[in-house]
Parts: C-alpha cells; structure tokens; sequence
C-alpha cells in the first residue's frame, strides 16, 4: 500500500520525484485544505441553518397555542377543539429530553399561555412534586388525569391513546400531559374563562383532601408573587 504524503504545489521538483519513485500517493496539500475548509463551511450553514429552521417551527407553535388559547371564547364545537387538541397536542415540537423541575414546568405553562398559571403549576407541584411521583415517572403524568377511553366519544385529549395505568392517562412526555390539563380546563368550562372564584371553587371536584383547596390557593400565590 503506498503511503499518503502532503506536498506544496508550489515545490514541482518534489512531485516529479515522488511521482516517479512511486512510493508515495501523491495529495495536493493545498487543494486539500481548500476542500476540508469548504466542507467544514458547508456543514456550519447547515448547522446554522437546522437551528434556524427549527426555532422558526417552534415560534409558530408557540404563536397557534397564542392565538387558540386567547381567542377561547370562540372555540365552540368540537371541531374547533379538536384542532386545538392538533395544534397544541401531537404537532407541537417538543423533546421529552427535558426533565421535569420547577423551572421547566412552570415556564412551559406559562408559554402556553393559560388562564390561571399559577394555579396549574401549584398542582403540577401537590399532584406529581413537579414529576418525581410514580405516576409521573412511568406514565409522564403531572396532574393525576384519569384515563380516556378514546373510542367512545371524549373531549380532546393528548393521552397514548389505549394505555391505561390503573385508571389514570398516559403520555408521550410530561409537556403533553400540561396541554391535557389546558384542554381537560377548556372542555370543563365550554371555553369561557370562568371568574377566579369559580375557578378555584372547581378544585373540590380534584379534591381528596379537606384542605387540597386551601394549600393549592396558598402555593399558587407563592408562583403568582
């Protein structure tokens, strides 16, 4: 096997040699700079460009959960909540490799834009601890929403459609189980913001506890503040 050797194309005697010899597979040093720089340059724009292309996507969800979530009140039937259910649900592009914590929930609810974020963050930290529950870790579920049989008729929902973890949904990650919980809101209360009494009074239905509701009040302040 003839062994690799760069050269100058300026040095022509040192070619003449070792073309004639005939050891040496001769490369163009210069040219070969020329072409790795290119191809480092073209894997950069690439780079570059996949970044740019991926934020784009992810400023146009954000902007559909915006404008679904705001314009609520218009959203009547069941058609119009099942693409919200699309948009916010299974397109939105999202990586379960970020894990669960105080910061990355409650800034995830707040980019969704919801009624009362504080109020779903202070439960996502009762229900899960903020994902450190059993039911979190195996089944990406904040909340403690109760399993969907999605053949029958059902509001919509972004649950793994027939996993079923002794009676309480699943998901693909914890993000989705934060729309579930804004969409679970939105059907509950036929799209219309109720007032924050009424809002807060609808946490006995959640409740197992005689002071769930106070101590949810109490710790959705501390987010508020």
């Amino acid at each position: 096997m003839k062994k690799l050797l760069l050269y100058d194309t300026e040095d022509m005697t040192t070619q003449i040699v070792l073309e004639e010899v005939g050891k040496y597979s001769v490369f163009d040093a210069k040219h070969g700079r020329k072409f790795l720089y290119t191809l480092a340059g073209l894997l950069v724009s690439f780079v570059i460009l996949s970044m740019i292309i991926a934020h784009l996507f992810t400023e146009y969800h954000y902007q559909k959960i915006d404008e679904i979530t705001a314009e609520a009140n218009a959203i009547e039937t069941k058609i119009a909540k099942d693409e919200l259910h699309y948009l916010i649900g299974y397109l939105y592009l999202q990586t379960d490799t970020v894990k669960p914590n105080e910061d990355t929930v409650y800034n995830f609810i707040m980019d969704c834009n919801s009624w009362f974020p504080e109020y779903i963050m202070a439960q996502a930290v009762i229900e899960s601890g903020c994902g450190t529950s059993e039911l979190a870790k195996k089944a990406n579920n904040l909340f403690g929403m109760r399993y969907i049989d999605q053949s029958k008729p059902h509001r919509p929902t972004t649950q793994i459609q027939g996993v079923n973890c002794n009676g309480y949904g699943a998901y693909k990650n914890w993000q989705l189980s934060v729309i579930d919980r804004i969409l679970w809101e939105i059907s509950r209360y036929k799209s219309v913001k109720p007032s924050l009494e009424k809002y807060q009074n609808g946490f006995c239905s959640y409740a197992e506890t005689e002071n769930y509701t106070t101590t949810l009040i109490n710790l959705a302040n501390k987010y508020k503040k």
